[in-house]
Parts: structure tokens; sequence; C-alpha cells
């Protein structure tokens, strides 16, 4: 085995590999540059554009609230910030104080035992200051390992369900009679309402069902409660949520022929509904407010209703997305940390009035009663759309593990080789995926810790 090959076996992989060795080689340049930082500086690193113009917005108020601090801010690319976050943890120097993580790399800096996390635990501040019962419980779960929370999360991204309603309701009443997706497939196959002409050809279809992506199986999956892993830390994405989900798909797609293959996001996505290609499309929150921002000739032409639920009675929501904000070990203010924390994710006016720019609905329940979320928002046409995310906020847990990462890749995988094979084909693909990641956590020496 050459160097390069044995270098691959290191499990964080290459990049955070080399980081190290960049990090340790400019320690005593950091060290320096941490001594001369003055006491209540905090360094903040976050990947979202978005967030990072917020913070930015607010910090005059924040320094008129604390004139003795300054919060040094640092905008990277996703990959790029957990690369070199990860370095940082390794190699014992180099982290920010506060960083902003999204739900798909998160699960990284879970390896190891539980007192090798790069991150501290949060819910004794939480419960100190009577703030874990303000945001949604279930929430905890994607930021959460072996009982410890790692992160504040900043959002719920409850999922709804959008239409072109001037196009479906010369047919019926979609949100009345539609409570089931059993009940969806029967409305979109009345006569006339997918072959305009009927001629026998398909004008329209009823909504975008991406096989190439975990999208929209997981959405469905988790209606059902049926994650990547559960509670205990187990795989489930080979279990009956997720092969509903596939046989459902395939058949809209090939026996039903009332869905398009296409991406689930984007601007195709948002042409389809515009054109009246597409009438309806599974939407989280943040995807409205990115339609809204990159689309807006779509502006009250759209109305939105709860998802369809598997069974009558099931849960007619679900997320997809998420981001937290964490708090280094290696920070030297933890204290004052936390207290920014409070100012940016638990601030109420200012989480509701970040809500009109962005539609996503916070996880923080507290500022639930603020007016603007009984506004309508002037993109979609009714309801108004922060109520409707408020009545679906009762989003499943979605539970990570240490493998979190690589299960999300094999689930995409299945997903990509599955939905358009037979049945038996996609239930196989799905368990050798799910067999892969229970071969990591056999491997696994920390696994019992």
């Amino acid at each position: 085995m050459n160097l390069r090959e044995k270098l691959s076996e290191f499990p964080l992989g290459l990049a955070p590999l080399i980081m190290i060795g960049l990090a340790v080689a400019s320690a005593p340049v950091a060290l320096r540059s941490s001594a001369g930082r003055q006491p209540g500086a905090l360094r903040f690193w976050s990947f979202a554009k978005s967030h990072y113009e917020e913070f930015q917005q607010r910090l005059p108020e924040y320094y008129a609230a604390h004139p003795d601090r300054q919060v040094e801010m640092t905008l990277n690319g996703l990959n790029v910030m957990r690369d070199k976050l990860l370095a940082s943890f390794l190699s014992g120097t180099g982290a920010p104080d506060l960083v902003e993580m999204e739900i798909s790399s998160v699960s990284r800096f879970f390896a190891g035992r539980p007192e090798d996390c790069g991150f501290l635990d949060l819910k004794p501040y939480m419960e100190r200051d009577g703030l874990y019962a303000a945001a949604v419980a279930a929430r905890y779960s994607a930021w959460s390992n072996r009982g410890r929370i790692y992160g504040a999360p900043h959002d719920i991204h409850p999922v709804v369900l959008v239409y072109r309603y001037e196009l479906v309701e010369p047919f019926g009443d979609l949100p009345g009679e539609v409570k089931t997706w059993d009940d969806f497939v029967r409305f979109f196959q009345k006569p006339g309402i997918l072959d305009v002409n009927r001629d026998g050809k398909r004008d329209r279809y009823a909504l975008v069902l991406d096989q190439a992506s975990f999208f929209h199986a997981r959405v469905m999956a988790l209606q059902q409660q049926e994650g990547l892993f559960n509670e205990r830390g187990e795989v489930v994405f080979d279990g009956p949520g997720h092969r509903w989900a596939f046989d459902f798909i395939r058949r809209c797609l090939y026996d039903w022929k009332i869905a398009k293959d296409a991406p689930a996001t984007g601007q195709d996505l948002y042409a389809s509904l515009d054109e009246g290609e597409v009438l309806c499309a599974v939407c989280p929150d943040w995807l409205i407010g990115n339609m809204a921002r990159d689309y807006p000739q779509l502006a009250g032409r759209l109305k939105a209703m709860p998802l369809p639920a598997v069974k009558p009675g099931g849960l007619r929501t679900s997320t997809v997305g998420g981001t937290m904000i964490g708090i280094a070990k290696q920070s030297r203010s933890p204290d004052l940390a936390w207290e920014a924390i409070k100012f940016l994710y638990y601030d109420g006016p200012s989480r509701a009035a970040r809500f009109r720019e962005t539609r996503i609905l916070p996880a923080l329940k507290t500022c639930w009663t603020n007016p603007i979320f009984s506004e309508h928002d002037g993109f979609i046409a009714d309801p108004p759309l922060g109520r409707l995310l408020i009545q679906n906020s009762n989003v499943p847990p979605f539970y990570q593990g240490r493998y979190g990462a690589e299960a999300a890749e094999e689930e995409s995988k299945a997903c990509s080789v599955g939905i358009d094979a037979t049945p038996a084909e996609g239930y196989a693909a799905l368990k050798r995926g799910a067999d892969r990641i229970r071969e990591l956590m056999r491997k696994d020496r920390f696994a019992e810790n």
C-alpha cells in the first residue's frame, strides 16, 4: 500500500488531514494572534451568506449593548469551512469561538469519544437560562449526540405543498379533497387536469419528483418517522418508510405518469410552475423563500397547503435541511459566546423580522405570536404562510449519528439506482447502503461510548 492509499484511510478524508498539517505548521502564528486578541473579542464563522449579512447588519446593535466586545465574522464556503474546522479541532488550534454548521456536515464532528467532540455541550446553558423549551424539541435531534446538544437550532424547515391555484381550482378543492398521497393521485387523475387536450397525452404534471437525489424520498420517509437513524442510533433507512417512498415515487413517474422526473429545487422547477407544466411542488420553507427571491414572476400565483399524509391521520409535514450555531471548546470566552448566541438566535423580534425576508420559520417558538406570522407575505396568495408553517411545525426528529454524512451519501446512491428499478432491486439498493453504514459502526471502537 502506497502513502496515498494509507492516507485515504483517514476516517475524515484527506482534506482535513492536509489542513491539520497546515494548522500545526501555522500554530505559533495562530497562538500569537489569539494572544493578541482583546478580552471580549469573538471569532465567528458562517457558511450562509444571508446569515452573515444579517448578523453584520445587527452588529451595531450588539456593540451598543456591549461596547467592550468585538466580533470578527468570516464567511466561508461550506465544505472549506467544515474541513478547516475539523482540522482545527483535531490539531487543537485555530478554531473560532462561534460557528454555524449545516445539517449535512455536522455528524462528522461526532466521531470518536464524546469528550473528543470539538463543540461544547450547550444543554447546560439552555437549561440554566430557561431556553431549552423555547425551541422546537424535535429539532435538537439533528444537533445532538450521546446525550449532548452541540448546537442551538436556527430553524425547523417544515415542508408544505404549493400549487398553481388558478389551474387546479377549476377541477376541485385541493386542500379539501386531498388529505393523503392516495387522495393526491386520485385528484390528479381527474379528466382534463393533466391531459388538457384530452388526447391521451400528458400536457401537465401534478408535481416534480427527483429520483436522482434523496429529497423527495426522505421527505416521505420522515413523514413515517423514518430518517437515517432512529433515536437509539440504529440505521433505519432501508426500512418500510423508504421502501414505501420508493414505490410511490416509482408509480407516480412510471405507472400513473402524473409526475415529472426533475430537480427538486432551482430555476427549472420555478419555470415549470410558471409555465403551468407542473402544478404542485413539495417545498420546505427555505425553498419558498428562494423562489420568492429568485423568481418573483410567481408572486400571488401560488397557494399552499399541508403535505398529504402517507396514511389517514398521519403526519402532514416533514423537514429538509437545517443550520445550527455552536461554541468551540477552544473558545477562551465561552460565556460571552453563549451571550452572542442568545442575541443572534433567541431574540424574538429579530427572528420574526427575518421571517419577512427569508420565509424561514425560526426554531424559537416564543416569537411565533408576533403579528408578522399572520401577514400575507405577498408571494403565497393564501393562506398566510407563517400561520401555515406554524400549524405544521410538528416536524419529525432527524437523528444523525456519527455516520450521518456517510448514511446520507448511501441514501442518495440508493435513490439514484433504486427508484426506477424493480421494487426488489430498489429495496436491495437501500439495504446495501444501510449495511455499509452498519459495518462502519460495527468496526467503530467508540461505538459504545
